[in-house]
């Protein structure tokens, strides 16, 4: 019967770990391997077996969803794993404790490799999402998971989100990145917000920061598609001395809607019984 310590390993591998690619063999090199994807390289190995498979659990489910928080792996759970440690049981300490050895001299710090450039970050309404996926190399969940940020998370996530060069699985590190800024700037896991809410709190800061009026605000109530939505406040910028805001907008809004759907926005003035 398969341990708790290697459920908790499928149950991450399943997660990160592209289908059909092969599990490698033995306990330790699992753990290890999961922790070069989401952090770069392997973990220290002082921190214990289960403190490791915490801090991925963290990374990848959140607080919430860590199985083994708390926990220290015993030595029943380490020997119901048999082959995977090796077949043997931990060995147990014999004779005096090892002398403790002097500290060697820190070794100098590498020089730092210069950081590659990412997209240019003004303001987070006006930033090309599709865009700055592309230059990463985003797959489809690390995207959605890139729409879903709240403009200030989206901000931090953006300008300080940079992979290290070698990375294998760089959409499964955004996607840890992204979770673990969100929810130490909000205290809130991602993705607990309604797609209605969202899109409220996108019109309201939209309207307000380009003082639209009640009929621009009108048309983009009107638009049921939430990418098309992001799309409208992400790349809106109406040149400099733009007249009348709210009707370059509401081309806009239209033009975008139908690129996303195919359809024609419909016009909120149907709507208006007299």
């Amino acid at each position: 019967m398969e341990s708790k310590i290697g459920r908790r390993l499928s149950s991450l591998e399943a997660e990160l770990l592209p289908a059909g690619e092969p599990v490698v063999s033995g306990v330790l090199a699992r753990v290890g391997r999961l922790e070069e994807i989401l952090e770069g390289e392997p973990c220290n190995s002082e921190l214990g077996l289960a403190r490791r498979l915490e801090n991925l659990e963290v990374l990848v489910f959140g607080a919430e969803g860590a199985d083994g928080a708390g926990e220290a792996e015993t030595q029943e759970d380490l020997e119901d794993l048999g082959p995977e440690l090796g077949g043997e049981p931990l060995p147990q300490p014999r004779g005096p404790p090892p002398k403790r050895l002097k500290p060697s001299p820190a070794p100098a710090l590498p020089t730092p490799r210069p950081k590659r450039a990412a997209p240019a970050v003004q303001d987070p309404g006006h930033v090309d999402l599709q865009a700055y996926a592309h230059s990463f190399g985003l797959n489809d969940d690390a995207t959605r998971t890139l729409h879903e940020l709240p403009p200030e998370s989206l901000a931090y996530v953006q300008q300080n989100f940079e992979p290290r060069e070698g990375t294998k699985n760089v959409s499964a590190l955004f996607i840890s990145f992204a979770r673990k800024s969100h929810y130490n700037r909000t205290g809130q896991q991602l993705g607990r917000q309604s797609a209605q809410e969202r899109a409220r709190g996108l019109l309201d800061e939209f309207a307000q920061r380009w003082e639209l009026n009640s009929d621009a605000v009108a048309w983009l109530q009107m638009i049921d598609d939430q990418l098309a939505l992001e799309e409208v406040v992400a790349s809106f910028h109406p040149s400099p001395g733009t007249t009348n805001i709210s009707a370059k907008l509401i081309g806009f809004a239209k033009s975008v809607y139908w690129r996303n759907t195919g359809k024609q926005l419909q016009d909120p003035r149907q709507w208006n019984y007299a």
